[in-house]
């Protein structure tokens, strides 16, 4: 039985949305793509004191979606275990001077283990 109270089932709605965000991210779909991220912050906020890193990936991810440098910049030490990814995304801007999450997400992704954990 699913149970949104359930810290366990709210990562796990919020991870889902958020693939699906970067999904479409990746694919050009970047403004669509925020309300995905917003409603998996959404799942999760509840939960804050159990996980305050993933709030604060997400909240990463979102402000590269609505192409917020400065707020990526004062969150992505905030990331925990996904500053790699954060690291990857603020660079990409940096480097190139625009927001293009199909140049910068994918090369992290690909290097990193976390990416690979099953959608159950």
């Amino acid at each position: 039985m699913h149970d949104e109270n359930n810290p366990e089932h709210a990562y796990k709605d919020s991870l889902r949305l958020l693939h699906l965000a970067q999904s479409m991210a990746i694919k050009g779909g970047l403004p669509a793509a925020t309300i995905f991220v917003e409603q998996a912050y959404d799942f999760w906020s509840p939960h804050l004191a159990a996980d305050k890193e993933w709030g604060n990936y997400l909240l990463f991810t979102l402000a590269y979606f609505e192409k917020d440098l400065n707020r990526m910049e004062s969150l992505c030490e905030k990331t925990g275990y996904n500053i790699e990814v954060a690291e990857r995304l603020l660079s990409g801007v940096k480097a190139h001077g625009d927001f293009d999450y199909g140049r910068d997400y994918p090369a992290t992704a690909l290097k990193s283990s976390y990416f690979l954990l099953p959608l159950t």
